[in-house]
């Protein structure tokens, strides 16, 4: 349905961590991915530039090798919160 992918798309992009622990952050983050279309590589770019708190992130950038899948991201970002 071309509507739930819109609103799933939506949603994934208004979507911040804020307050919640990284756990909650995915639940949310995972349910919306996977329905809206988008490649894993989009996921990464969002959960980069904003979804996820910019502290967690820039320890992860200031790491080398970086995560290279979702999947890596979002267990070194649970690891990290």
């Amino acid at each position: 349905n071309v509507n739930r992918e819109r609103e799933a798309r939506n949603n994934l992009i208004r979507l911040r961590q804020d307050t919640k622990t990284a756990e909650e952050f995915f639940i949310l983050f995972n349910e919306y991915y996977l329905r809206s279309g988008f490649n894993e590589q989009t996921a990464i770019f969002y959960l980069q530039n904003g979804a996820v708190n910019k502290n967690i992130v820039s320890r992860i950038l200031l790491n080398t090798p970086l995560p290279s899948t979702l999947s890596e991201w979002q267990d070194k970002i649970i690891l990290l919160d």
